[in-house]
């Protein structure tokens, strides 16, 4: 069998996929019961004595009506039985049957591990993604630190170079013989 490559699913697809798979298993296992009753056809496994004739569907006791291992009554099988014969049916279904609805459950199981495991896939690689998210994250907060860094010390050499001319403004109208500070020079603050 080849396998067509798909196109990736999402996480919501891949589990609406799985739901769809356990929902077939119960349909398939809904009728199913396989578990033989507690009276089988065979007279070795028969409850009364060795040589007791075995029991006749018609004349059953209201003790043949307690629940069995499986929550039917014992005799339940009884009214199924064909005429003329005393055994029980003891399994519904053919053994062709049983063995095609356990071939559809591997099959469903096949299904439902495949699924599984590329939902598996898809959560470690959103897993992958957020974490080389939170890489780029942290080396874009990194840079924007280091940017920050960098305009403060050259806000701070602006400041000293302002400063400095400032002095130097200062000491040449000292030296012109005029004021510190005349009102028509106005530099900015800093």
């Amino acid at each position: 069998m080849e396998q067509v490559a798909q196109p990736t699913k999402n996480g919501q697809q891949l589990l609406a996929q799985l739901l769809a798979v356990a929902y077939h298993v119960l349909e398939e296992t809904k009728h199913m019961n396989l578990k033989p009753p507690l009276r089988p056809s065979s007279k070795l496994f028969a409850t009364d004595a060795p040589g007791s004739p075995p029991r006749s569907p018609e004349t059953e006791t209201p003790q043949d009506e307690t629940p069995d291992v499986n929550g039917l009554a014992a005799g339940f099988a009884g009214t199924h039985a064909q005429t003329g014969q005393s055994h029980l049916v003891v399994i519904p279904y053919s053994p062709e049957e049983i063995q095609d609805t356990y071939t559809k459950i591997t099959m469903l199981k096949t299904q439902y591990m495949k699924i599984s495991a590329e939902l598996l896939e898809a959560i470690k690689e959103v897993g992958k993604e957020a974490e080389d998210d939170k890489d780029a994250i942290a080396k874009l907060v990194a840079r924007r630190n280091q940017l920050r860094k960098e305009v403060y010390e050259r806000n701070l050499v602006m400041k000293g170079l302002i400063d400095r001319l400032r002095n130097l403004q200062h000491s040449i109208r000292l030296m012109k013989g005029g004021t510190a500070y005349p009102p028509n020079i106005i530099m900015e603050s800093v």
